[in-house]
């Protein structure tokens, strides 16, 4: 048995100043929205043992019909998930779990689909899986690094060197995703998944839709973990961040703060190299 951990972990959602409904959805450990509150902000927080928890947000895809059903229907699907996986390997279960949410989301929404980020808490680490171009970032002794490559041309142009990362920003193709959960007659629907990730005492994680981190550059992001001392102020400052810098689209912001005994990471290795691409 591992050393014992714990999270600390906030969320904020809300469509935004300008979109008219929102259609990002999450999974906090259990809990997803509903048709009946998915416009509603919300705001949740838990103290919870580490250890088989399950964290996710899903996003629309903009301009797919129906994507807030989509993303809703995902969420949903991740309790079963959850409770699978206990004593399971992560990556064989993620891979059944994904043919399947890509063919009941396409089969329910009529053209709908979604990104998708998610953790899960291991007996010492964190497993990491994406779609799409929702992100999870690491803080680490000060440091803010992203841990996924968005499965988007812009990601693919700026890794040709045919374009800078500024440049994407405001590209008008910015948003345009090579893989989500539902279309898979019309892009992959394949996960990324990464190496566990350590827990180590005072680190953070950080998964979030594109609402956040079209409003704030990584290094506001990154000051903004520096100056807040819980998993809460930090969720709420980098939410009402977004707001406040336009809030032009739906955001979502989950924060998981670690507590580990002995302050020491519960994995040897810290490397946060993706797997290349399990299939799904």
């Amino acid at each position: 048995m591992g050393a014992a951990w714990s999270i600390s972990a906030a969320l904020y959602s809300g469509k935004g100043r300008v979109r008219g409904r929102n259609e990002d959805a999450y999974f906090f450990n259990g809990e997803y929205p509903n048709a009946e509150n998915m416009n509603n902000e919300k705001h949740l927080a838990a103290e919870t043992e580490g250890e088989g928890t399950l964290w996710a947000i899903c996003d629309g895809v903009g301009g797919a019909r129906n994507g807030d059903r989509a993303s809703r229907t995902a969420v949903r699907g991740m309790k079963d998930l959850k409770n699978h996986l206990p004593g399971r390997s992560f990556p064989a279960c993620l891979q059944n779990w994904v043919r399947q949410a890509d063919r009941v989301i396409a089969e329910r929404t009529s053209g709908g689909g979604c990104t998708m980020v998610m953790l899960y808490g291991q007996e010492n680490g964190l497993q990491m899986a994406h779609i799409g171009d929702s992100r999870i970032y690491w803080f680490h002794e000060g440091q803010l690094r992203r841990l996924t490559r968005d499965h988007s041309k812009m990601e693919m142009l700026m890794e040709a060197g045919l374009i800078t990362e500024e440049e994407a920003r405001t590209h008008p193709q910015r948003h345009v995703i090579t893989r989500a959960l539902g279309l898979s007659g019309e892009a992959f629907c394949e996960a990324t998944i990464g190496n566990p990730m350590p827990v180590a005492d005072g680190d953070a994680y950080l998964l979030c839709s594109d609402g956040l981190t079209d409003m704030l550059p990584d290094r506001e992001i990154e000051r903004i973990f520096r100056e807040t001392e819980t998993a809460d102020d930090c969720a709420g400052t980098l939410y009402r961040g977004a707001l406040e810098a336009g809030g032009k689209d739906n955001t979502t912001v989950l924060v998981l703060w670690i507590r580990a005994e002995k302050g020491r990471p519960l994995l040897e290795s810290s490397e946060p190299a993706e797997s290349g691409g399990e299939k799904a």
